[in-house]
């Protein structure tokens, strides 16, 4: 667990741990498993999550999707392969958008940012990983992009604490 401090809009001192953070982020239905991993980053202000994306949403979507087709008196179309990777990184970035948000509102700090990077994928496009990264300060999205795909690699490698 890290903890950092900032000063709220409301100019009032607050002090965030990332088990808050992650306790967030477990609320989710979308997410599986959720670890802090911040301790292993040295980037000030950024906490950082090994992350497991919940393996039914996919299949629920389809089938949402085709009963509300079929209660339109639509024709349901035949599957062209299931879910391809843009859907799934999609997914994620409104995910992390709604994130972020409910971020923004908790500790009444508007300068938070959040980005994630998917690190692996199962054969059967039913098991997703990825690096979900929660930054408390201004800072440019190349570089929370370099953060996230640097922590992606490692755990691609093996580090993960759920990695299979």
């Amino acid at each position: 667990m890290v903890a950092l401090d900032i000063v709220n809009e409301n100019r009032k001192s607050v002090k965030i741990r990332s088990s808050e953070i992650k306790n967030i982020l477990e609320m989710k239905e979308d997410i599986e498993i959720c670890q802090d991993i911040s301790d292993t980053i040295k980037e000030k202000d950024v906490f950082v999550f090994d992350c497991q994306l919940e393996r039914r949403i996919f299949a629920l979507k389809s089938e949402i999707e085709a009963m509300i087709m079929e209660t339109l008196g639509e024709a349901v179309p035949e599957e062209d392969g299931g879910i391809y990777f843009q859907d799934v990184s999609y997914y994620i970035k409104a995910l992390s958008d709604e994130i972020e948000e409910e971020i923004q509102e908790e500790y009444i700090f508007d300068n938070v940012r959040c980005h994630f990077s998917i690190y692996n994928v199962s054969q059967n496009f039913d098991d997703f990983k990825f690096v979900f990264i929660v930054a408390f300060k201004d800072i440019d999205i190349h570089k929370l992009n370099s953060i996230a795909d640097v922590v992606a690699n490692r755990l691609l490698r093996g580090k993960s604490k759920f990695y299979s």
